[in-house]
């Protein structure tokens, strides 16, 4: 505000969008006056919700840009490759904003779950990132990159799935932020 960055009335109208929906949630509420706070895990993570919760997922995906028809792909994939820290890593799958589910699926052991039959090849590739720089291993060690692509070459993969982005490891309101203009995190 001292920078004029943002206003007053801004922060207050976000506190007041915040505020609602706690709430709207009874999150303020003393336990025994929230109706939901009583059910049980065995309600909640039941196979009908897990079900529907299943759907919604599956209903709410868009696929923007599908190159010669690749997906969905074929059950009879000999060889996949699949890349990159996030498929083996369940947390990531979370985001930052979550509950913590009673199970859950990497991408690795989705794929595999799928294509019983196929081959599949992991490689980790490298570290997102480096935590004390914040900066791609790749940029720093473009060897690793060249080992890696020539392993892939050398497997004769049908396809190869890279599994990227970003991590609550790498990204949240808890982070340590090292950058001008951030004063600690």
């Amino acid at each position: 505000m001292e920078e004029g960055l943002i206003s007053e009335d801004q922060i207050d109208q976000s506190l007041r969008r915040i505020l609602r929906g706690w709430f709207e949630l009874g999150m303020l509420d003393p336990v025994e006056r929230v109706p939901w706070s009583s059910l049980s895990p065995d309600i909640v993570d039941s196979e009908s919700h897990s079900e529907v919760a299943l759907r919604v997922a599956q209903e709410s995906m868009t696929l923007l840009k599908n190159n010669n028809d690749l997906l969905p792909l074929s059950k009879d994939l000999k060889r996949v490759a699949v890349i990159g820290a996030n498929a083996v890593d369940s947390a990531m799958l979370w985001g930052n904003y979550n509950g913590f589910p009673s199970s859950t699926v990497t991408i690795l052991n989705g794929i595999r779950a799928k294509l019983p039959n196929a081959e599949i090849i992991y490689e980790r590739g490298c570290d997102l990132v480096d935590p004390g720089e914040r900066t791609s291993v790749i940029k720093k060690e473009p060897a690793l990159f060249d080992a890696l692509t020539g392993r892939l070459k050398e497997a004769d993969v049908d396809v190869i799935i890279y599994a990227g982005g970003l991590s609550p490891r790498l990204e949240g309101e808890e982070m340590p932020v090292n950058a001008e203009g951030f004063k600690g995190g």
